[in-house]
Formats: structure tokens, sequence, C-alpha cells
């Protein structure tokens, strides 16, 4: 979940980008709001699915909320990944957003949730300064627990301008846990990607259709 407090963040320009680098094995499933009947439940793979969703709030019909919202969650227990917005300051509130009385979404599911990344947007000298400000994720809980913890994973640091990443063995670990894999495998995962983000970069990529062509390369090594 891409999320910011103000409007014109670029919370969906963001998430947008972020679908470029899925592989092309996956199906991203645009939904309708709160028109959307969720009829293609019955003709999509959940394993190979990302169900993308504008927006969460009610302040549009464009947007999901209320028993569509619902609806969405109880997708994800089926084994679907999301992607989505959401107007929210910190992950907490994000979770507290859809737990609320006008939802009511059960620990179980929030817990189905994997990273959320804050955006930050502020003027300066005259130009609009927009940077991701933090990303934390969910880590694996027991499936009767009440409370749904976050973790940290990177964090702007003003001093440095850039973003500092946790780099802990708890950290890792929890992450690890949470993808299913040994934590040097992990490590390795990591250090292939960043080294790809690196290359990519530094080649100057900029359209969606070079930087398409070069994640399914990635994939295919």
């Amino acid at each position: 979940i891409v999320a910011a407090l103000p409007r014109l963040a670029g919370k969906t320009t963001y998430l947008t980008a972020l679908l470029d680098f899925l592989p092309s094995s996956f199906q991203v499933v645009p939904t309708l709001g709160m028109a959307e009947d969720f009829s293609f439940l019955t003709q999509t793979d959940p394993r190979s699915t990302y169900i993308l969703v504008n927006e969460l709030s009610p302040h549009m019909p464009m947007y999901m909320w209320d028993e569509p919202a619902m609806k969405l969650f109880e997708a994800l227990e089926q084994g679907y990944a999301l992607g989505a917005t959401i107007h929210a300051q910190e992950p907490q509130e994000i979770l507290w957003q859809l737990a609320d009385y006008a939802l009511q979404i059960p620990p179980r599911r929030l817990a189905l949730l994997h990273l959320f990344l804050m955006l930050h947007v502020a003027r300066q000298g005259g130009r609009v300064i927009r940077r991701v400000e933090s990303l934390a994720f969910v880590p694996k809980v027991n499936p009767s627990a009440r409370e749904i913890p976050v973790l940290t994973l990177a964090r702007w640091d003003p001093e440095k301008h850039s973003l500092v990443y946790a780099d802990s063995p708890e950290v890792l670990q929890a992450v690890a846990q949470r993808v299913a894999i040994a934590q040097e495998e992990l490590q390795r995962e990591w250090t292939k990607r960043h080294e790809a983000l690196k290359q990519f970069w530094e080649r100057g990529i900029r359209s969606s259709g070079d930087l398409r062509a070069d994640v399914e390369e990635f994939y295919a090594r």
C-alpha cells in the first residue's frame, strides 16, 4: 500500500510505476471502486494476480470502501496480492482505518498486507518536493493475533538526504520468515536486486517499455 496524508502526493503515480517491476507472468486487475463486482475472481489465478485499487477511501465512487473493500480483503485470503493507495501519515494509521468501525477488517486479514510505502510531500523554494519517507512491512503473525505489528525497513534521514535501511539480524529474519526463504537466500536476493536497480539507474532507463524489458531479462536469469 502506498500512502501519504495530503492529496496530490503522487501515490497512484508511484504505485503504477512499481507495477513495472512485476514479472510478466503476473496479471494486474484494475478495479472499479464502489462499482466493482469481483467477477474476475472466477477467471484469475490468485497465485499470479495483483488486484489494483485506485484508493481505499469513501471519498469518490471510483475509490473503494464499505462492502467492496470488505470483499477485497476476503479475496486476499484466497491468495490474491493487493496494490492500493490510501491517505495516512504512518503505517499504524493505515491499519487503524481498515480496522475501524466502518470496515472492521479482522486482524487475520490485515496481516495479509505486506508493505507500506509512506510518501512525503512539501514545498521548498517554490518547488514541490516528493520523496519516500519510510518503508515498513508486516511480519508473519499468528492467525489468532489481535494486534498487527509493523517493522520499519527504511526511513528517510534528513541529515544524509537519503533512505537509511534497517540491517539488523532481527529485521532480516522477520522478512525471511514472511517470504518463507532462508535468511542467507534473502540476503542474496536483496543484493541481486540492488545491483539490478543500480544498473537500471546508471543506464539512464526512463521509459516503461525499456524498464519492462530489463525486468524480464532479470527474472529470466
